[in-house]
């Protein structure tokens, strides 16, 4: 079924239907997905490991935030380390 895409400022929540939303099972869920072409496939961590395949971030050496705390200049460094 198509979805038409709304914006938030949109979305009128007083019209939603809240008793069909509470009435949809996982099971309905699950098939709703599974039906909709532009819903990407759900994989379980074994099958991901299965495939042997990583993807590399290339913000994998990057500080986390909480190192930025601790050091300031830990985000500049990083990126002057990528030039």
């Amino acid at each position: 079924m198509p979805i038409e895409p709304y914006s938030r400022s949109e979305l009128d929540l007083a019209k939603v239907d809240w008793s069909r939303v509470d009435a949809t099972s996982d099971e309905d869920i699950a098939r709703q997905a599974a039906e909709d072409v532009d819903t990407a496939p759900l994989f379980t961590p074994d099958e991901i490991l299965a495939a042997g395949r990583r993807i590399e971030s290339p913000y994998a050496d990057w500080p986390g935030p909480c190192s930025a705390m601790r050091e300031p200049d830990a985000v500049t460094r990083a990126l002057s380390s990528r030039r």
